[in-house]
């Protein structure tokens, strides 16, 4: 299969998956609604809390110039660390409620690619059971959808959230320093380029490792349903050599990759 080939499958398996996510485009909705307002508060919250000890380190001021007590009322910073202290609250309920979601939203996409999936091997005949090994199956309804929510739950809003942060960061600094905000890109760029080349490493390994997975679990399955037969013709010692060969080669991935 060629890269053109591998490229249009992704594709085409991603339209695939988020096609079932139809009957949850509320949960969708309101997740992305958070997200917006999330991200805005993240980026407001710090550019206050700086006018906010501005405004506090001066009231200090002020208050030994003055040779007096300083104190916090209503009017004396009472105001402004009420609004912080309510923003950051409202941060983090935002926060708490796109992850639920998120993880009620895979859940149930789980839940739903299970039930078809155990829908499709009650109608497949014996002889794709026959032609191929039991433990490949189960690794892909369990580990590979296991995969699948956790990916939703975390690489897709942590994507999103990384997303509307750097642009909502590049627009504050361009309004404050054009200049500065250049040479920050620069470096950026520099910094893509480098997590490019690593993040392609890291993901044929990851890949690769799936594969290993999926080839180890059938193994483990079928040797532990003959495990009799195995001890009946005394081919202890050679089964413990393959599986501890594909433990091997399970593990090889994980050590060419790069953290």
């Amino acid at each position: 299969m060629n890269q053109t080939t591998k490229k249009q499958s992704s594709q085409s398996t991603v339209f695939r998956l988020f096609s079932q996510l139809k009957g949850q485009r509320v949960r969708l909705t309101v997740v992305a609604l958070s997200i917006v307002i999330y991200i805005g508060l993240s980026i407001y919250n710090p550019m206050y809390s700086a006018l906010v000890i501005d405004r506090l380190w001066q009231s200090v001021q002020a208050a030994w110039r003055q040779g007096t007590a300083f104190s916090i009322s209503w009017d004396n910073m009472g105001r402004e660390l009420t609004q912080l202290t309510v923003q950051y609250f409202f941060t983090w309920i935002f926060y708490y409620l796109q992850s639920y979601l998120m993880a009620n939203v895979a859940e149930n996409l789980n839940l739903e690619l299970r039930n078809q999936i155990a829908s499709k091997l009650n109608r497949l005949p014996l002889r794709f059971f026959d032609q191929n090994k039991a433990g490949g199956i189960l690794s892909r309804v369990t580990s590979d959808l296991d995969r699948i929510a956790d990916a939703l739950q975390t690489g897709l809003l942590k994507l999103l959230v990384a997303i509307g942060t750097i642009i909502g960061s590049l627009a504050v600094m361009f309004y404050y320093s054009p200049a500065l905000t250049g040479i920050f890109l620069a470096f950026m760029l520099v910094s893509i380029v480098i997590t490019r080349a690593v993040a392609k490493k890291n993901l044929h390994c990851a890949a690769e490792r799936q594969e290993t997975i999926g080839e180890l679990t059938g193994i483990v399955e079928e040797y532990y349903n003959g495990r009799n037969v195995i001890k009946a013709y005394n081919h202890e010692a050679e089964s413990l050599e393959q599986v501890t060969a594909a433990v091997e080669k399970t593990g090889s991935p994980t050590k060419k990759q790069t953290f």
